[in-house]
């Protein structure tokens, strides 16, 4: 392995370039040239942030154990780095990007972490909620249609809902009736 002596580029304000260069040329060789450009963009990015912020090596270590304990909690019905990049808003970001709608279309959304699959199908009008709750009803409207305007029959409408105490189903056993409150789904109709 090739010792690199750090260098101060202060005349660029700049500090080590030479590492984040010598990272990158690593990477020539790789297989894919996508993962190539996506690993050249995330190590100069992450260089320049450890640069701007100037982050020592007890922020350094604290983050690699933030990290490690996350790792830790993984299994086969838990990722924890799927509501990582949640809370950092990387899972819209992406899916934003890879589901450009157009004008006038809506939003692509992910499901995130209360989704709990498809539900029970309602018929139009009917109630999401199973019992009576202590707050108003809301009341939702809404049309499906593709990108002309026309209406989409039998599009499947899922929603989800906190319950009074801004908690969800999958978050409080209360709720967990013979099937889930606050979550359903509705076809929509043609017209």
């Amino acid at each position: 392995m090739t010792s690199i002596i750090a260098v101060n580029d202060s005349s660029r304000g700049e500090i080590f370039p030479e590492l984040t260069r010598d990272v990158i040329d690593r990477m020539k060789d790789a297989e894919s040239p996508r993962l190539r450009e996506i690993l050249e963009l995330v190590v100069s990015h992450v260089h320049a942030i450890v640069r701007e912020a100037k982050i020592t090596h007890d922020e350094w270590w604290k983050a690699i154990d933030f990290l490690t304990r996350a790792g830790q909690m993984c299994s086969d019905s838990r990722q924890e780095f799927i509501l990582l990049s949640d809370i950092l808003g990387i899972s819209m970001l992406v899916d934003a990007i890879d589901h450009v709608g157009g004008p006038g279309l809506s939003e692509s959304t992910v499901l995130g972490p209360f989704y709990a699959g498809q539900q029970r199908e309602l018929a139009a009008g009917e109630s999401i909620l199973l019992r009576e709750e202590e707050s108003d009803p809301l009341e939702m409207r809404g049309r499906v249609t593709d990108s002309q305007g026309r209406p989409i029959a039998n599009a499947l409408v899922e929603v989800w809902q906190t319950a009074p105490n801004q908690l969800y189903d999958v978050q409080d056993e209360d709720q967990h009736l013979p099937i889930p409150n606050h979550h359903a789904c509705e076809l929509s109709h043609s017209q």
